[in-house]
């Protein structure tokens, strides 16, 4: 049986191209950085996809878990009620259905005030997710509610670890929340996070959990809502029967549903979770799959010209008995080297960029923790390379083993001659690299002009130097209305004493705070029963010039009008234009709560400018600011005007309100400017990617041309010569020599349009004010390709314009 000798032949060319590469280091370097940084990337951008996008949720058959939601009135995507949840229950569609809604949370013992991450949930919220305590037991009717509503917690192992030192004997240990004393009846395993809708505001890692009883209005709608699908039971049959359910309950409930409006809506958990990043993070990998591809077009078109150089010792190679498939092996052996080289790179460069991501990403992306290097990423690594090697190997290595030996053994070892194909492969790597380049380019255009524009938007207040100190009194020992008046009298007096605060003033809730507050009105002129609503801010007086915003017409506020509790409104200019378009507001009368149980007249007594409260991106709700002395809640935030930054404040902060006897701690304290910042992630995260995509990929495809038009123009020094000396002109050389790169541009250009003017629809979600067909930015971005192969042809054409004549008819 004759021996296998491709093996043998296989490590003969593994050493063999060891060493031409140690012979040629900066080709080898330059290879194997480019494709690190092609591979980097994409694995860098997959590794975020595959935690955000791919892998299942960290729960029990997390595929039968749905999200449910209503649309009632002018609350579009709402969570649900306890009563609507109940009937939900009656359907019979579910295994089981819990909720939970983020509260504000405190351990308030003797150990000290502090505020934690906490949520109330239904007693079987955890079950329903799958999730067994590590210790104790879930939440049980009889014993963690009654008369003081709460009775029980369950705690996350986190918590356990940092507060209580990990006690062995925590499980029934009484702990004061809230100024409530409860025991631990569970912890949670370790690492659990509850991963939703990043725009729900819910913190993924919640270290307290309180139980919810069976209680609440039909119309107090906070619960987000989880559900557990029957075996057998589809999401669209679920629909049907949930439409039927919405029409059921409109009839039966008008005042609950003025007009009807009511529409039920089943979410798969997962797709609810992933739904706003879902378009963002595909487009990004589709980007960083062309930046691969420009890589490997780079590094194609370097062998190439390498392999043109070695033109006499590949045809010695085949005059000695080497056949096209034997070159065509050492040239992908060759190429499997360098493509290892470039995995390896690729994998240290994803190690700094998906921290990179994490960071840039902040609270914009969800699952954040699952955001891992793991053996999925290692695997899409290694393929990377594989496909990378096949790319960018194949195609010289075709053309090396199709080369003329009589020509290969005539000319000198890489000078002078004319090229033995791949001219034209050089040119399509050349325009392929341009058209992707180009389409990176007008992402990354698009995305900036969106951010540069989301920068620029009046958002009707000033939040550069104003800090937030989030604060709550006890309500169960500040139950009296007028004691918490007093309270918070006494905090902003306090503030206002500290050093380097210029202004205080409470709000509730802030601009961008992701909390939404509705008041009903009935304006004087027609029926009080006619109820609209507007989005409602609770302040005190000097909340206006604190914030930054304007007064229009009227006054603010006054200390007097708390005084006399006397019964006063402000609205902004979005409302009173609304009501009574351009005649005046101040000294109109509305009546708050038509339908409530304490309706009430009021005077209009200031017009405001109009504030981008719920995004940046949406001019938002007509808005109705109440005075504090008119609705006292238990909560607020107090907004101090200072040159001192929020963190070097927040000790201080802290300390004087606590010492007012609220007790409860303050729960953060934050620059205004972070709930900007914060509203602008998406766009920032897109930006540093799309924009990193851009800039490489430019800088790739303009040293790719560069060294293609070198290579092309020293290979035509002989015809330069020739023509030099038959009395062209220089700039007849120029000419020359420019010409085809930039015929090769202007074809990259036109096909990188045309992919453009498809793929930018992909990312319309995240721009603001700017088309995704925006003419000026793919003008532009073409401009700029033009240019940038101008001036990378412009060296080698300057090098070929003075070629002595004499020298070049001897190169041959």
């Amino acid at each position: 049986m004759p021996r296998d000798r491709r093996v043998p032949g296989v490590l003969q060319d593994l050493r063999f191209g060891f060493r031409l590469l140690a012979r040629s280091p900066r080709y080898s370097a330059v290879a194997a950085l480019t494709l690190a940084v092609g591979i980097g990337a994409t694995t860098s951008i997959f590794t975020v996809v595959d935690g955000v996008l791919l892998r299942a949720l960290p729960y029990r058959d997390p595929d039968c878990l749905v999200i449910l939601r209503a649309d009632a009135s002018a609350a579009k995507r709402a969570p649900l009620s306890r009563p609507e949840i109940e009937d939900l229950q009656q359907l019979k569609l579910f295994d089981d259905v819990g909720s939970m809604n983020p509260v504000e949370g405190s351990l308030t013992g003797d150990e000290g005030m502090e505020s934690v991450s906490s949520a109330s949930a239904t007693l079987n919220f955890l079950q329903v997710l799958g999730v067994t305590p590590l210790l104790g037991r879930h939440f049980s009717p009889a014993e963690d509610t009654g008369r003081q509503f709460v009775a029980g917690v369950i705690i996350s192992y986190e918590l356990w670890q940092r507060h209580y030192g990990g006690d062995p004997d925590i499980i029934g240990r009484r702990i004061e929340t809230n100024n409530i004393p409860v025991s631990v009846v569970g912890v949670l395993p370790r690492g659990f996070r509850l991963y939703l809708d990043p725009g729900l505001s819910v913190p993924s890692r919640i270290d307290l959990w309180f139980p919810i009883p069976r209680s609440g209005s039909r119309t107090s709608r906070y619960q987000v809502t989880v559900a557990r699908l029957k075996p057998g039971m589809t999401r669209e049959r679920a629909q049907a029967e949930l439409d039927a359910l919405a029409v059921r309950l409109a009839a039966t409930y008008p005042a609950a549903y003025p007009g009807g409006q009511l529409s039920l809506h089943i979410t798969g958990f997962r797709d609810d979770v992933v739904a706003s990043v879902r378009p963002v993070l595909l487009s990004l990998l589709v980007g960083v799959a062309m930046l691969l591809l420009i890589s490997c077009a780079n590094v194609a078109h370097l062998t190439l010209a390498r392999g043109s150089v070695r033109t006499r010792e590949l045809a010695i190679r085949q005059a000695l008995g080497a056949g096209p498939r034997r070159l065509i092996q050492h040239m992908l052996v060759e190429s499997l080297l360098l493509g290892v080289a470039g995995g390896v790179g690729g994998l240290l460069l994803t190690l700094w960029g998906v921290d990179a991501l994490r960071a840039v990403a902040g609270t914009y992306l969800p699952r954040l923790e699952q955001i891992v290097i793991n053996t999925t990423a290692l695997l899409f690594n290694g393929a990377a390379s594989v496909v990378a090697v096949t790319v960018f190997g194949l195609a010289p290595a075709l053309v090396a083993s199709r080369s003329d030996v009589c020509h290969g053994l005539r000319v000198g070892a890489g000078t002078g001659g004319r090229a033995q194909g791949g001219s034209r492969l050089r040119t399509a790597l050349i325009t392929t690299e341009v058209a992707l380049t180009l389409v990176l380019l007008v992402a990354g255009a698009l995305v900036l002009q969106t951010v540069h524009r989301l920068q620029r938007v009046d958002l009707g207040y000033r939040p550069h130097h104003v800090v937030v100190a989030r604060t709550e009194v006890a309500p169960q020992l500040f139950r009296d209305p007028l004691r918490r008046e007093a309270f918070y009298r006494d905090a902003v007096a306090a503030v206002r004493a500290l050093p380097e605060v210029e202004a205080v003033a409470l709000g509730r809730p802030l601009p961008l705070e992701g909390i939404h507050d509705e008041q009903l009105y009935a304006i004087d002129d027609r029926s009080s029963t006619e109820e609209r609503r507007a989005a409602r801010t609770i302040v005190s007086p000097g909340y206006f010039s604190t914030m930054g915003i304007r007064l229009l017409a009227g006054r603010d506020f006054s200390e007097a009008d708390a005084a006399t509790h006397r019964p006063v409104v402000i609205l902004d200019i979005s409302l009173a234009r609304e009501l009574w378009r351009d005649e005046t507001a101040v000294g109109r009368r509305l009546m708050l709560n038509p339908r409530g149980t304490t309706p009430g007249w009021v005077d209009v007594i200031g017009i405001v400018d109009h504030t981008r409260a719920d995004t940046l991106r949406a001019a938002g709700r007509p808005q109705i600011y109440v005075p504090y002395h008119l609705s006292s809640p238990s909560s607020a935030s107090l907004v101090i005007r200072s040159r001192a930054t929020a963190a070097a404040l927040a000790p201080m902060l802290k300390d004087t309100i606590e010492r007012l006897g609220g007790h409860r701690p303050v729960h953060a304290v934050l620059a205004l400017e972070s709930y900007v910042a914060e509203d602008m992630a998406d766009g920032r995260f897109a930006l540093f990617v799309f924009g990193a995509l851009g800039a490489v990929g430019l800088t790739i495809a303009s040293a790719g041309l560069y060294s293609v038009v070198s290579y092309t123009t020293a290979r035509r020094t002989h015809e330069i010569g020739v023509r030099i000396a038959l009395g062209a002109r220089p700039l007849a050389i120029f000419r020359l020599v420019v010409g085809d790169s930039v015929r090769s541009t202007a074809a990259g250009v036109i096909i990188g349009l045309g992919l453009a003017a498809v793929l930018t629809h992909s990312i319309q979600s995240l721009l603001f004010e700017v088309s995704p067909l925006d003419a000026l930015t793919f003008i532009g971005v073409a401009v700029l390709l033009v240019v940038v192969a101008l001036a990378a042809s412009y060296s080698p054409a300057r090098r070929a314009v003075v070629v002595d004549p004499v020298i070049a008819l001897q190169s041959d």
